[in-house]
């Protein structure tokens, strides 16, 4: 055994000790943890961040008087922290810190910043909430799990049929990772036989990857070799006739998950509901209106979160970009009615008003949605949208007439036009809105 393999090893074992340690612990409880986390993130930005240092001076921070303090700390977006620069990363990040992260290229707006620095901090939040998530799926999160994602594939493995990758750990990602990039009718017979030798017990990743997974097996009655536990989505904003095709394709219940890359916020989604749990273990969320308050229980918002997680540049009453229905806190626990996903992510109508796409399209049953491939939507001006479809063989004039009329009830003009393929990022998402009106 090599000494980085043993390293590894003492480490697995540390996070497991730590992971199985909180997951005992009852929900009562959570508030007062949350509280002892809270404490330890303000009092390091006291201690090592210029921004915080000078808004915290002189303040002693403990387990009491932290929401407090907390409340009276800035509201910051991603612009903001931008302008501030160094002012906002800890003293002990140089020129020579290697955790760096890029995240917002798909929406526009580019974000790089310094990730790590909590060393010290006893509990990995990533590894807890998906530990916990999995053990709320399937009863043990040591299950076996494969990943559809954004995977890149060389040229020699595409030449070879191969869209996949492994890796040497199956927690908490998957030990093999399907790529979303490449997932089509020609290479799908690839990916089915992988999968029946694989056998996951439970399938995770993009819901738009799983979901062309789903509809491909459907379209071809192809046979599965294994039973799946549970399926888990995330990463992308899910969409209920995903979910519906999804579990009765594999005949399971699905779950999802709403994170982002500055790990300051992990919600859960149940099987048969819209709303979604953020756990008070991995930071705290609030839900704000315009005027900077917060939204009362039914009322719409933006999601603020304050992480955990980092210390390098630590995310406090961040602004997400996300809009959500509060839907009221329970032992730290807050709960998202719904998630109507980034405040980019809506349709305008010929009156100026936006309509928010998840919202719009959760519980509408309508038949089209089954017999597309893929879709996305494209806004150049109020009140017109362009939709691009994949059509299966399925889809008749039929499903064109009923896509157009459920979006005429709501005062838009549609434009559709059919492509062999929608075009994907550079991390194999689907982006399913793309809104050219900014100024609305």
């Amino acid at each position: 055994m090599t000494l980085k393999t043993l390293a590894s090893r003492i480490v697995d074992t540390i996070n497991a000790y730590y992971i199985n340690k909180y997951l005992n612990i009852p929900e009562e409880k959570y508030p007062q943890i949350q509280r002892e986390f809270l404490t330890r993130q303000l009092i390091r930005a006291q201690k090592n961040v210029p921004f915080y240092r000078n808004l915290l001076k002189g303040q002693k921070i403990t387990n009491e008087n932290c929401l407090e303090i907390l409340s009276q700390l800035p509201i910051v977006t991603k612009q903001d922290l931008r302008t501030l620069g160094s002012n906002v990363y800890a003293s002990f990040v140089d020129k020579n810190w290697r955790k760096w992260f890029n995240t917002g290229g798909s929406t526009g707006e580019p974000f790089h910043f310094p990730i790590g620095g909590n060393s010290q901090f006893e509990l990995k939040g990533e590894l807890f909430c998906q530990a916990q998530l999995y053990t709320r799926m399937v009863g043990d999160w040591h299950c076996k799990i494969s990943s559809v994602d954004g995977r890149k594939v060389s040229e020699e493995e595409k030449n070879k049929k191969i869209f996949w990758g492994n890796t040497n750990k199956n927690f908490p990602y998957g030990a093999t990772h399907y790529s979303a990039m490449y997932l089509n009718a020609e290479n799908f017979p690839y990916y089915l036989t992988a999968l029946n030798c694989d056998k996951p017990e439970v399938l995770r990743g993009y819901p738009s990857g799983i979901y062309e997974l789903a509809r491909l097996i459907k379209e071809t009655k192809s046979s599965l070799s294994f039973d799946l536990k549970a399926i888990y989505l995330t990463s992308e904003n899910i969409l209920d006739y995903q979910v519906k095709l999804i579990e009765e394709t594999f005949n399971c219940k699905v779950w999802g998950q709403y994170g982002h890359s500055e790990a300051s916020i992990f919600a859960v989604r149940y099987p048969d509901s819209v709303a979604y749990e953020c756990s008070p273990l991995y930071g705290i969320v609030e839900i704000l209106k315009p005027d900077g308050s917060h939204a009362s229980i039914g009322e719409m918002g933006e999601i603020a979160v304050t992480g955990f997680q980092y210390s390098a540049l630590p995310f406090i009453r961040y602004k997400t970009g996300d809009l959500a229905v509060y839907g009221g806190n329970r032992n730290g626990v807050v709960i998202l009615d719904e998630l109507l996903g980034r405040n980019s992510d809506y349709i305008i109508d010929k009156h100026g008003n936006k309509l928010f796409l998840a919202g719009l399209l959760f519980g509408a049953h309508i038949k089209t949605f089954n017999v597309v491939g893929a879709w996305q939507i494209i806004q150049n001006e109020p009140g017109v949208l362009e939709i691009n479809i994949v059509k299966t063989h399925e889809y008749s004039k039929e499903d064109e007439i009923g896509l157009t009329e459920f979006f005429s009830n709501y005062g838009f003009i549609t434009d559709i036009k059919y492509t062999d393929r929608i075009s994907k990022t550079s991390r194999g998402k689907q982006q399913f809105m793309i809104q050219n009106l900014k100024d609305f």
